[in-house]
């Protein structure tokens, strides 16, 4: 993410906190294969990813890169659960 959007992230953020925690189950399951289970928003999905181009753009380079490397895809719940947090992140910073 810093690589995507260039920037530092405030460590000491709660933004980044949250972050961290979600980043830490979607890793367990990543190892574990085990996917979200799914409610199939795809509209909130869609305004989510119209709004926040930029964190969008930031998701599917990581969703990308988690599936060429480790043969898992990363759902569209999961992408939007990322989207939210990484707007989050860049709305702390710019505040």
């Amino acid at each position: 993410m810093t690589y995507h959007f260039q920037i530092d992230l405030d460590e000491e953020s709660h933004a980044y906190s949250r972050f961290l925690t979600h980043l830490k189950y979607f890793v367990q399951r990543l190892a574990s294969k085990e996917p979200v289970k799914t409610g199939g928003d795809e509209t909130l999905f869609e305004m989510v990813k119209l709004r926040y181009p930029d964190a969008y753009e930031c998701v599917e380079k990581i969703a990308g890169l988690i599936a060429s490397k480790y043969n898992y895809a990363v759902s569209t719940d999961e992408r939007l659960y990322m989207m939210i947090h990484i707007e989050n992140l860049m709305k702390e910073r710019r505040s």
